[in-house]
C-alpha cells in the first residue's frame, strides 16, 4: 500500500521528468514562448500514445494504474506488425477511450502564472491553493445548532455538518500540494503544512475563516486557525474520495486537511457556524488556502 510519504517519492521522481510545478516566478518562461502543455499529438492524424499523456502528467501510472495498464497492454496490440487489422482498429479505439478517459478523471494544465489539477489551482505568486466551491447556508446550521465538523465537502459527503460544498476532487487537493512542494511528513525535522483558510468574492477583502466559526460555549477562537496537511493513504482507492472530505475540524478520520488545534481535532472543542452577510447559501466562492510559512 502507497501511504503518503509514498506518493510523496514518487511524485518527487515524477517532478524530474516535468517542469517544476513550483518554479518561482523569475524562472518563468517568457510569455512569448509559452506553450499549452495539454497533451496532443504530433499530427492532427495521430493519436495521443502514452508517452505523451505521461509527459504532461506524470502520476497517470499511479494513481490509475489499472487504466494505464490496460493502456499499455493495447498499445502493444496495436504496435505489432503481426495483429489482423480489425483487431488493431478496436484496440485503437479502445486507447482513444481510455486517452479520453484519464484526462477527464485528472485534467492538469500549468503556464507561467498557476498550476491546476482538476478544480483546484495553485498559484505560482503567492503560492496559494485556490478552491472552487459553494457555501452551504451556514446561518440555517446555527439556528438547527449542528456541530460543524466539516469545512469542506464534496455532496456526497456530511453536507448537513459542512460550511462549504465543492466538487472539487480530495485526491486532486492532495496531490497538488504535493506537486508544487507541500509536506505532509510530521516530523521534528520536517513538520506537515500548515495553512489558513480564507473565503474570496468579488471585489470584497477575503473573509477569515475563523469569522464564520464560534465554539458551542461561545468562547473565543485561537487565531489564526491553521488546518494540517495530513493526507491519507492510497492504494487504489483514497478515502477522502469516498467519504467526500477534503477539510474537517474533528479529525474522526482522513481528510487532506484537518485542524491543527488540537482541542478541535479531537473534538473536545465543538464548533458551530455563524452567519455573515456576505455570504448566503448557493454563492459560488473562492477557498484560499495559504500556507503558514509562505511558499514551498
Amino acid at each position: 500500500m502507497l501511504n503518503p510519504a509514498s506518493i510523496w517519492l514518487v511524485t518527487l521522481a515524477c517532478l524530474l521528468a516535468m517542469t517544476s510545478c513550483n518554479r518561482p516566478p523569475s524562472e518563468k518562461p517568457n510569455k512569448e514562448s509559452k506553450q499549452d502543455n495539454s497533451p496532443q499529438a504530433a499530427h492532427p492524424s495521430e493519436k495521443l500514445t502514452s508517452r505523451q499523456l505521461k509527459e504532461v502528467f506524470p502520476l497517470y501510472p499511479l494513481v490509475e494504474a489499472k487504466r494505464w495498464q490496460e493502456l499499455l497492454r493495447l498499445e502493444q496490440l496495436v504496435s505489432n506488425p503481426e495483429m489482423d487489422q480489425a483487431t488493431r482498429r478496436e484496440s485503437q479505439k479502445q486507447i482513444d477511450k481510455l486517452a479520453a478517459q484519464l484526462q477527464q478523471l485528472h485534467p492538469f494544465s500549468q503556464d507561467e502564472d498557476s498550476v491546476t489539477l482538476g478544480l483546484i489551482t495553485y498559484n505560482r505568486h503567492n503560492g496559494s491553493i485556490e478552491v472552487m466551491a459553494e457555501v452551504n447556508d451556514p446561518a440555517s446550521h446555527q439556528q438547527s445548532r449542528e456541530d460543524i465538523e466539516v469545512i469542506l465537502c464534496t455532496p456526497k459527503g456530511r453536507t448537513h455538518e459542512s460550511l462549504f460544498i465543492t466538487d472539487a476532487r480530495p485526491l486532486h487537493l492532495e496531490l497538488l500540494l504535493l506537486l508544487t512542494g507541500y509536506s505532509n511528513a510530521n516530523t521534528e525535522e520536517a513538520p506537515p503544512a500548515r495553512f489558513a483558510i480564507q473565503v474570496s468574492l468579488p471585489n470584497q477583502a477575503p473573509i477569515p475563516l475563523h469569522h464564520l466559526l464560534s465554539t458551542q460555549d461561545q468562547k473565543q477562537l485561537a487565531t489564526p486557525m491553521l488546518w494540517e496537511f495530513t493526507g491519507s493513504p492510497f492504494d487504489g482507492l483514497y478515502r477522502p474520495d469516498l467519504t467526500g472530505d477534503l477539510i474537517i475540524s474533528w479529525h474522526a478520520h482522513d481528510a487532506v486537511l484537518v485542524s491543527a488545534n488540537k482541542p478541535i481535532a479531537s473534538n473536545q472543542t465543538r464548533l458551530q457556524a455563524k452567519s455573515h452577510p456576505a455570504l448566503t447559501s448557493g454563492i459560488k466562492v473562492k477557498l484560499l488556502l495559504i500556507a503558514e510559512n509562505g511558499q514551498p
